[in-house]
């Protein structure tokens, strides 16, 4: 190497140094918390995936003031060290750089030249490729923000933030600043927060220095004995095959439960002396049983991660995953099943300080690509939902959005709205079909229903469909369905040995009887109809199912059937006793096409 090489490599060299130098002056370095770990190593693995995005829109409308809106974004960062921190790796470990100073501008979007059709199909393509557009951990910011202008008075807010920085509480600060800043700077004044005591750097020092000794094993103890044994996977009937490696690719199915049925599963809790959360999630576990075939039902939830007060305005990711486990053992009654859950409930919300990301480190279980360990399916209960945005002279709508994406197999989101109830189910679109989720739900609406009414029902006799369910406003079901229930084991076996062989004639039970005197025919078919009246079973037919394995078909009870009394009169030709035999082998002993 010549002396002019050795010369411009030196340069190079101090100019790389240099910029280092500036970097570590410019940010400080601390560890990242176990749940940021988590979401770390998922992006280096899969750098561009949107899952972990937390996207919000909002309309406004009315006079926007846009340099105050900028004025607000520029104080929430400077307020918040999570909205100018980046990730990176020092010494092999990954590391939180906390910046001291980041700008996150403020991106506009004229649409309003844009007749109005273009401009609707316009800003909803915006609305989700924003959602969808994935993070720079390494470079920042890891929260955007968007203005679309509709026109002169009416603007869309899109905001986005990347999960390993804020969580669904955060939302709610981000929300409640917001509204207090945004006036302030309109009318030039200065605003004035509390200061926050704590940052999150000093959350994940402490949580890296608490957990570990005593504290550590204490929580690990309930933690190993809770999951010992714990199922690998749960086995849902999947409308397709489960790919080789995990997916995200996702989407939601909503429903609603009114008011008159939310005080009814409300009056359940107090009946019972549970939460409303243990009712909606035992009602699910149930169900996923029942679908399943499975007792031992494990349901991963989130918990806030926030039970000291000076950690509450903070932005940042506190929320936690706990694993419910609780057994269905026994065909309970449904009231039984609430008091284990309670059990379960009460137990792992205090041990909840566990990481998720250390508890799978710590227990090893055993692994497979094409499933989370633990728990594939996840439940919340929101009751209490975010702050209303209330802005200067402007008039606010917030925008459902969607980004494509499911983190679980499925998950059940349930949201308190005044006296009701709103119901998201989010679905890996890579395992199950609309027509699959929607028939879900309208089971789990079923069994709400059912067990409202009456919770000592035994888990394998409750109904999963009904008249007036969301099957029936779906119009899965016929007009002429007043319920529609699982078959019993038995029943699903017999159904099988049809459909396999359907000319069988081995399964058909009938009966013949003698009468030796005068028969009024009309008496006999008004019987016969009280009995079919009666026994809902009688009026019962087969209806194959969308899904596979265990719920192959339901029975359809219709709400009317007549009986019809067929009258055969052999008095003028009486037949020899074997051909009568044969005659009546033939009608006891027919073939019945079940479908």
């Amino acid at each position: 190497m010549s002396a002019d090489e050795e010369q411009h490599l030196s340069e190079d060299q101090a100019a790389l140094l240099a910029m280092l130098l500036e970097e570590e002056q410019d940010s400080q370095s601390f560890p990242l918390s176990f749940a940021q770990q988590r979401l770390w190593f998922l992006d280096q693995y899969e750098p561009d995936n949107p899952i972990y995005n937390i996207p919000a829109a909002v309309r406004l409308s009315g006079d926007l003031n846009v340099p105050a809106l900028q004025d607000t974004l520029d104080h929430l960062v400077e307020r918040h060290e999570t909205l100018r921190t980046t990730f990176a790796t020092e010494l092999g470990e990954p590391v939180q750089r906390v910046h001291e100073d980041m700008v996150v501008d403020l991106s506009v979007c004229d649409l309003s030249a844009l007749d109005l059709s273009r401009r609707d199909d316009s800003v909803q393509a915006l609305i989700t490729e924003e959602a969808r557009k994935p993070f720079d951990l390494s470079t920042g910011p890891l929260m955007r923000a968007t203005l679309i202008c509709e026109h002169e008075r009416s603007h869309i807010l899109v905001m986005n933030l990347h999960h390993i920085i804020s969580d669904g509480w955060s939302s709610g600060v981000l929300v409640r600043e917001i509204g207090y800043l945004y006036p302030h700077y309109c009318e030039d004044r200065s605003p004035e927060l509390d200061e926050l005591p704590v940052q999150y750097a000093d959350f994940s020092e402490w949580q890296r220095d608490w957990l570990q000794g005593d504290a550590l094993e204490t929580q690990l103890a309930y933690w190993r004995k809770q999951l010992d044994g714990v199922p690998e996977v749960l086995n849902l009937s999947l409308a397709k095959p489960r790919p080789p490696v995990q997916t995200f690719n996702g989407a939601n199915w909503r429903f609603r439960l009114d008011a008159v049925q939310t005080q009814a599963l409300n009056h359940l809790a107090r009946q019972q002396d549970v939460t409303l959360y243990m009712v909606l999630l035992a009602a699910f576990q149930a169900l996923l049983s029942r679908h399943s075939g499975q007792e031992d039902i494990c349901v991963g939830t989130a918990v806030a991660g926030r039970n000291r007060s000076e950690l509450e305005a903070l932005i940042g990711f506190f929320v936690n995953g706990v694993v419910l486990r609780t057994d269905c053992a026994g065909d309970p009654p449904f009231s039984t099943l609430l008091s284990r859950v309670k059990e379960t409930v009460l137990g792992a919300f205090s041990h909840q300080e566990m990481p998720f990301e250390l508890l799978v480190e710590k227990l090893s279980p055993q692994r497979n690509l094409r499933y989370p360990p633990f728990a594939q399916v996840g439940f919340t209960l929101q009751n209490a939902p975010m702050e209303a945005l209330s802005l200067d002279q402007l008039s606010l709508q917030w925008l459902e959005i969607d980004n494509g994406t499911a983190k679980y197999d499925l998950t059940l989101m349930m949201t308190e709205q005044g006296d009701a109830l709103e119901g998201t189910l989010e679905y890996n679109t890579d395992l199950f079909s609309e027509a699959s989720v929607s028939e879900m739900m309208a089971h789990f609406v079923a069994l709400l229903t059912a067990v409202s009414e009456n919770p000592r029902q035994r888990l394998s006799l409750i109904p999963l469909l009904q008249e007036g369910s969301l099957m029936t406003a779906l119009s899965l079901a016929t007009d002429t369905y007043e319920a529609v229930w699982p078959l019993t084991p038995m029943q699903r076996d017999l159904y099988l040995d049809a459909v396999l062989n359907p000319d069988t004639r081995f399964n058909s039970l009938g009966y013949a009887l003698e009468i030796h005197q005068a028969v009024d025919p009309q008496l006999w078919q008004q019987a016969l109809q009280y009995l079919m009246d009666h026994e809902p079973l009688l009026r019962a037919d087969l209806v194959a199912s969308q899904q596979t394995y265990l719920d192959v078909a339901y029975q359809a009870v219709c709400r009317r059937k007549v009986v019809h009394l067929e009258i055969q009169d052999l008095s003028d030709n009486p037949p020899s006793k074997t051909v009568l035999a044969d005659y009546l082998n033939e009608k006891i002993y027919c073939r019945y096409d079940i479908q």
